[in-house]
């Protein structure tokens, strides 16, 4: 017993440093790392104009706010740390609950993504979402080409009748994955310039699309065991002397980044593979085109002839990208990578139409050019945004400075033969577009610069 004069005090301290808690270790991470919320905190303040590089790099960035709010990785559990404290009772728990509430209502309304979809809806310079199902605002030319990949996505005309046997021993041997080959004759077309995938390919898609789905891959393992192999199929299915001597082929572009010139001071977005022309390949062009593309070279920023410096692509027009994710990933930020990668499209477009007139410092924007440009400038662009083993059709056009993105359209599914049949037929149509409309428009513009 303590003495209750000159120890009362001593006596009371003790007793009470024995029923206090000890302090609690620091929090951990699940990987076992610090927590370091200061550091977190820093990390939600409002971001900075140039957002983040594009998913296709977001390993390297794992603090950036853009992609942290929208990938499907663990979000940041609060803006600000709070004293660590003892709950006693219900009304404590409630207020942490009515706390954490709060942090994710504030986290909402300031996602970096959300307010770089607002700033760019709102810049006339800008990108504006519309759905495809406004058909009666959907631009002539885009409805027709978009009524075709309807179609296809439909299974109408996605396989050749070259491969009518080929595909009846698929059925015999393998109902499960190509009975519905019987199904039906609008399946079939006859046009030579179909090339019809064997069903052992298909299947090995089907196979690695699978896989990935199963093992939950990584967007680079989807790209490289999946997405490639489709892209191969469509467009490099010939024999390996003549693999690159086609005018239109494809290339990966994880790292191609767009050009200051070219960009959108709110972001700076990359795709994941392009369609291309190479001029190389078209045995029409003549000397115009030749002297007037190294002219309008000399004319550009950095002498590139396109709106990245990626050296794949260089002199190679663009005629349709491609973003991906891995399935978990928001298709929202899949539409606004395109959306900007598109824009930056668009300007450059605008800047070959413009000509060789490299000395007015408003050549993107004069009002007095803006008609004859628009006149030079393709109808639509088109784009594809791929979700794992989901594919899906958009499309861009140009009102005046600024760009719609059209969204969206399923086409089809890696994940069984049918979906596979009319991805390829679908990438083989649009290659078609790439060959037949867009590339001459483009060799017009450069051949009629003045």
């Amino acid at each position: 017993m303590c003495d209750m004069r000159s120890d009362d005090i001593q006596c009371w301290l003790d007793a009470t440093s024995d029923a206090v808690s000890p302090e609690p270790a620091p929090r951990t991470a699940h990987d076992g790392a610090p927590d370091n919320r200061a550091k977190r905190r820093r990390l939600n303040n409002p971001p900075s104009l140039r957002l983040t590089p594009p998913s296709s790099n977001r390993n390297h960035d794992r603090g950036h706010t853009l992609a942290m709010a929208s990938s499907g990785k663990r979000q940041l559990d609060d803006d600000t740390p709070r004293a660590k404290r003892i709950q006693t009772s219900d009304r404590s728990s409630h207020g942490r609950l009515s706390e954490r509430s709060s942090s994710r209502a504030r986290s909402g309304r300031s996602s970096p993504l959300k307010k770089t979809l607002r700033v760019l809806e709102h810049d006339p310079n800008g990108l504006e979402m519309r759905p495809l199902e406004s058909l009666d605002e959907i631009p002539d030319a885009l409805m027709a080409l978009f009524l075709d990949v309807q179609a296809f996505a439909n299974g109408s005309g996605i396989v050749s009748t070259e491969a009518r046997v080929a595909l009846a021993d698929a059925s015999s041997a393998d109902a499960r994955n190509f009975l519905w080959t019987t199904s039906g004759s609008d399946l079939w077309t006859d046009d030579p310039a179909v090339y019809t995938p064997r069903p052992e390919d298909v299947l090995n898609i089907k196979a690695d699309t699978l896989e990935c789905s199963r093992k939950r891959h990584i967007e680079a393992n989807w790209n490289m065991e999946v997405h490639r192999d489709m892209l191969c199929m469509a467009f490099r299915h010939y024999p390996a002397a003549q693999r690159y001597k086609q005018l239109v082929n494809f290339t990966g572009a994880t790292t191609a980044a767009i050009m200051p010139e070219y960009g959108h001071h709110t972001a700076s977005k990359k795709v994941d593979f392009c369609v291309y022309a190479e001029p190389k390949n078209d045995a029409t062009l003549t000397d115009t085109y030749w002297l007037a593309a190294d002219r309008m070279r000399k004319a550009l920023p950095e002498e590139v002839l396109n709106f990245t410096d990626f050296e794949a692509l260089d002199g190679r027009f663009i005629g349709l990208s491609i973003e991906t994710k891995k399935p978990s990933e928001g298709l929202e930020l899949s539409q606004l990578q395109l959306g900007v990668w598109e824009m930056a499209r668009w300007r450059f477009l605008r800047r070959l139409a413009a000509g060789f007139d490299d000395e007015n410092e408003d050549i993107f924007s004069a009002a007095e050019t803006r008609a004859a440009r628009a006149a030079r400038l393709p109808a639509f662009l088109p784009g594809l945004i791929v979700q794992g083993d989901a594919w899906y059709f958009v499309a861009t056009t140009a009102e005046g400075n600024r760009t719609v993105l059209w969204q969206k359209l399923f086409i089809g599914s890696s994940a069984n033969t049918r979906g596979i049949y009319q991805i390829v037929r679908i990438l083989q149509y649009l290659g078609k577009w790439v060959s037949d409309v867009y590339w001459p428009c483009v060799r017009r513009m450069l051949e009629e610069a003045e």
